[in-house]
C-alpha cells in the first residue's frame, strides 16, 4: 500500500525584507565587508516559529511521503532599498533563502515551486527559479510557472 501524502506549503518568505523571514546572524556581504544579519525581535520570533514548524512537520511526516510546495516571493528583492525596507543584494537574499529552505528540501520526497511576483523576484521569476535550481536535485523538483 502506498504511503499517504503529507503536503506542506511555504511561501512569501520575503527574505531580505526588514519584516520577512531571516536567518539571524547570517553573513551578509563578502570578505571584510561581510557582517552578520541583525534580526529584529519579531524576525527572531518568526524564525523560531519557522524552525518549530519544521520540527513538527518532520515528526508528522514519518510514514508519509512529504511534498513541499514553495509559493514564490522567497526573497524580497532590492527594489525597496530606497525606503530601507530591504537588506542585502540579490545574492545575499538568495543565499539566505536557500539556507532557510535546505532542511525542508532535504526531508521532502518531492518539491514543487511557483515563481513570485515581478516586483520581488523579477520579470520571469528568476530569483525564485535560481533558488529552486540550486536547492533541488533533478527529478525531485517540479517547477510550476505562473500563468
Amino acid at each position: 500500500m502506498p504511503r499517504p501524502i503529507l503536503a506542506v506549503f511555504l511561501g512569501d518568505l520575503h527574505v531580505g525584507s526588514d519584516s520577512g523571514l531571516c536567518l539571524p546572524g547570517f553573513k551578509m556581504g563578502e570578505g571584510e565587508n561581510g557582517r552578520p544579519y541583525a534580526a529584529s525581535h519579531n524576525q527572531e520570533k518568526l524564525y523560531r516559529a519557522f524552525v518549530k514548524t519544521r520540527e513538527a512537520v518532520k515528526a508528522m511526516a514519518k510514514g508519509h511521503r512529504l511534498f513541499v510546495m514553495l509559493g514564490g516571493d522567497l526573497v524580497d528583492g532590492v527594489m525597496h532599498h530606497d525606503t530601507t525596507e530591504t537588506d542585502g543584494n540579490h545574492k545575499d537574499q538568495r543565499d539566505m533563502a536557500e539556507e532557510l529552505l535546505a532542511p525542508w528540501v532535504r526531508m521532502a520526497d518531492e518539491v514543487w515551486g511557483v515563481t513570485g511576483t515581478v516586483s520581488h523576484v523579477g520579470q520571469e521569476g528568476e530569483e525564485d527559479s535560481s533558488i529552486y535550481a540550486r536547492l533541488c536535485k533533478p527529478g525531485r523538483f517540479s517547477p510550476v510557472h505562473n500563468i
